[in-house]
């Protein structure tokens, strides 16, 4: 049986976007005031069951209503984060949409 993996569409957008990311990381006060809440790693870990990266994006499950979502990572500091145009918003925690995140590798 071959297990080969199928290339990750969105390997290239998001190689690209974890760049800029890093290349202008932010201290926490910077991305408070452009994205609202943003979490530490001790943070997230009590807040979100982390169930897989692809980085710059976490794929995450709120512990209090089990909600379904993502949210976008800086290396250093990490700091997790809403992205409010590559995160769609499923209920009140954003989620990752490809659809979105193709469009940046244009």
């Amino acid at each position: 049986m071959d297990e080969t993996m199928e290339p990750d569409p969105t390997e290239g957008a998001r190689r690209r976007l974890l760049a800029q990311i890093n290349s202008h990381a932010v201290d926490r006060s910077g991305l408070e005031a452009r994205h609202g809440r943003v979490w530490d790693a001790v943070e997230l870990a009590r807040d979100f069951e982390v169930l897989g990266f692809a980085a710059p994006f976490a794929v995450v499950r709120r512990r209090n209503d089990q909600k379904l979502g993502s949210l976008l990572f800086q290396h250093h500091p990490r700091l997790f984060m809403p992205h409010p145009v590559l995160c769609r918003m499923v209920g009140d925690l954003p989620r990752f949409s490809r659809r979105n995140l193709s469009l940046d590798a244009a």
